[in-house]
């Protein structure tokens, strides 16, 4: 006679070891699901709710940024106040017909050497403002076809205003100090 096999107990169980495996995975990830639900829901908000909040924050952005704007221009003032309040410049003029330097105070003064430089920048650094103050800007002729100056007066004037700052400018235009 025939007789059924004996079914083996590991048979039945390694089904289940499976079958039990998969039910803990399941309840490790019950709060990783359960927090991707919870943002699916707060994400199904409404948009009106959204577009608010969205608006409150740009107006408190624009705010902010418009008073960093304005303490920024008060400081750029107070700066620009300061430093002008401290500087004196001096402008002087080369003469288109003879290339000689001079000032106005208010009449012209004329500069036709360097112990005039220096005593011009004496005087201007123990006025107003302290001896960092002077501050000189010798401006070109108007007139292009002057001639004036040469490279020689140019040379000369450099050595005159030696160790103070110095200013060329050429039509308004500033030029590089000549070396």
């Amino acid at each position: 006679m025939l007789e059924m096999p004996r079914r083996s107990v590991t048979r039945f169980f390694i089904p289940l070891i499976d079958v039990l495996t998969l039910l803990f995975c399941i309840f490790l990830m019950m709060p990783a699901v359960k927090k991707t639900a919870e943002a699916e829901v707060g994400a199904a908000a409404p948009q009106e709710e959204k577009t608010a909040e969205l608006e409150r924050r740009e107006h408190a952005v624009e705010q902010k940024e418009q008073q960093l704007r304005a303490g920024l221009d008060q400081l750029r003032r107070e700066t620009t106040h300061k430093v002008l309040s401290q500087l004196a410049p001096r402008v002087l003029e080369i003469n288109p017909s003879n290339g000689k330097l001079y000032y106005r105070n208010p009449d012209p003064v004329e500069v036709s050497s360097q112990n005039d430089a220096r005593a011009l920048i004496r005087r201007d650094r123990s006025g107003p403002g302290g001896p960092d103050a002077a501050y000189y800007v010798i401006r070109y002729p108007p007139d292009p076809n002057s001639g004036f100056p040469r490279s020689g007066d140019l040379e000369k004037y450099r050595q005159w205003f030696e160790g103070v700052p110095v200013e060329f400018e050429k039509g308004g235009a500033k030029v590089e100090f000549p070396k």
